[in-house]
């Protein structure tokens, strides 16, 4: 993508041609400038990963070739968590600054299970930044680490409200905000300036109905849950829980504001997705007209169709 530090340079699934071995290898390249650093995933199956030595040897003299200074290589077991991203080759720092299209964003290499920014939601932080929302203020949940966020920030959001369930990427929300926009809200000069950023530690699940009882309201929701996650209080699923999430979203969303709501899963079709949203709007007697479509680009992520989404205009 133009005007880019962060490109996926090799989408396995879509890209190997019938070879099973790189059908489960995916690379994406940061760069800040100067030096560039790679993340290398690779997805078990029938009990073996991808990158045996030969393998690894092959892809680490590509990386030369390019000039990548470094590059960690992260191993997604068929069942459970993986483990950190471990060193392939060369020197990876501790994080890399990079920019996209305008914004800044913070990259991590070591300690973590991921760099911090989907690639495959870039169209939808470039649209955020052209969306003409001045003066608006955003609830952007499910947040990570609060890539969108910024993006609404950017776009001219007089306040964007940020919540995540993991403290770390909480953080690092914060610290990606910080990138683009004074801390605190000051400019260098002392004076206010806007956006401003509320970030909250929390359980979407717990927060969108004290954020209801409050009689909060936002111009701008953003819906992007996981397929599958657990928190002290409850165990999230989209097979169950997408129609009662976005009715909660609904209740806060101002008439004639948008809804974002996006799934990152190849368990739910598109339909089945659309379907729930529908269910709760009609519940919420509210009625939806697509802005756009969301999916993964098409240039980076050949073939995915395992990103699916909306941008709403809610009335």
């Amino acid at each position: 993508m133009a005007g880019s530090g962060a490109l996926r340079i090799f989408h396995g699934p879509s890209e190997s041609e019938g070879d099973s071995e790189l059908s489960r290898i995916a690379v994406e390249l940061f760069m800040d400038g100067s030096q560039s650093f790679a993340w290398v995933y690779t997805w078990e199956q029938r009990g073996r990963f991808s990158l045996g030595p030969d393998f690894k040897d092959e892809l680490i003299h590509f990386f030369k070739s390019i000039s990548v200074s470094g590059a960690v290589l992260l191993e997604r077991p068929e069942s459970g968590a993986p483990r950190d991203a471990e060193l392939l080759f060369g020197n990876v720092p501790e994080f890399l600054d990079i920019r996209e299209n305008g914004a800044n964003f913070r990259i991590r290499f070591l300690g973590t299970k991921h760099p911090g920014l989907f690639l495959d939601h870039a169209p939808l932080r470039t649209w955020l930044m052209n969306a003409k929302l001045s003066g608006k203020t955003v609830l952007n949940t499910f947040a990570y680490t609060g890539s969108l966020s910024v993006a609404c920030g950017l776009g001219g959001a007089s306040k964007v409200t940020t919540l995540d369930l993991s403290k770390p990427t909480t953080q690092w929300g914060k610290e990606n905000w910080e990138l683009n926009f004074p801390p605190l809200g000051e400019s260098a000069s002392g004076e206010t300036s806007e956006p401003t950023g509320d970030f909250i530690y929390g359980d979407v699940f717990e927060w969108l109905p004290k954020l209801i009882k409050r009689s909060e309201k936002f111009d701008v929701v953003l819906l992007d849950p996981p397929s599958f996650s657990r928190s002290p209080k409850k165990i999230f699923s989209t097979a169950k829980d997408l129609p009662g999430l976005h009715a909660l979203a609904f209740k806060l969303l101002q008439p004639g504001g948008i809804l974002i709501s996006s799934i990152n899963s190849a368990q739910i079709s598109a339909s089945q997705f659309r379907s729930q949203i529908d269910l709760a709007a009609k519940e919420e007697k509210r009625t939806l007209k697509v802005i756009a479509p969301l999916a993964a680009p098409p240039l980076s992520f050949p073939g995915a169709d395992y990103l699916k989404g909306w941008i709403f205009r809610v009335d």
